[in-house]
């Protein structure tokens, strides 16, 4: 991903930040919100799920649309049955506690003004709960179907039971300290 980038750096302005060694999902994208030289910020992962081809529909939304988030949402996953499963459950327990009416914070494709997200206290996990805080704040929140394709490169760091554990963790963390 690093490559290919930076092979764009002479064409467009854009702002590299390489980590030495794996910090994670949530790290990875404050730390870089908050070293945009913009205000907006658009994220999408590396693995390959996520296509940039839907990058320019983002974008045309969220400045024509005058919205806060404009979040992809996977419809037609290409992940394994045990993920999607799990999945949906943990998209409809974060739903009923944190009302964000996100049926997927997974999707890492987002575009948005990137104030709320940085000006919230940082945990690990906060990825997932991007809409959740848009929302508790009353930012105004476009949701996109976009397009999921198998994993290229990489692998998933997230275990189901891990993930799970973690994300009810995260719900009540978010909830009662942070969201107060």
């Amino acid at each position: 991903t690093f490559n290919i980038i930076s092979n764009y750096k002479s064409k467009i302005p854009i702002k590299i930040l390489k980590n030495k060694f794996n910090k994670g999902q949530s790290y990875c994208m404050y730390y870089g919100a908050i070293n945009s030289d913009t205000k907006t910020v658009l994220f999408i992962d590396a693995d390959g799920q996520n296509n940039p081809k839907d990058i320019p529909s983002l974008a045309n939304i969220f400045f024509n649309k005058n919205v806060d988030l404009v979040s992809g949402i996977r419809k037609k996953r290409k992940d394994s049955f045990i993920k999607l499963i799990s999945s949906k459950i943990a998209n409809k327990v974060r739903q009923y506690f944190l009302k964000d009416n996100c049926e997927d914070t997974g999707c890492s494709l987002k575009i948005m003004d990137k104030t709320i997200f940085i000006e919230t206290k940082f945990f690990d996990g906060i990825h997932r709960f991007i809409p959740a805080i848009y929302n508790y704040y009353n930012k105004k929140i476009i949701y996109l179907d976009v397009d999921h394709r198998s994993r290229i490169y990489g692998k998933s760091k997230y275990g189901t039971i891990k993930r799970m554990l973690n994300g009810i963790i995260d719900i009540f963390k978010l909830k009662y300290f942070i969201l107060k």
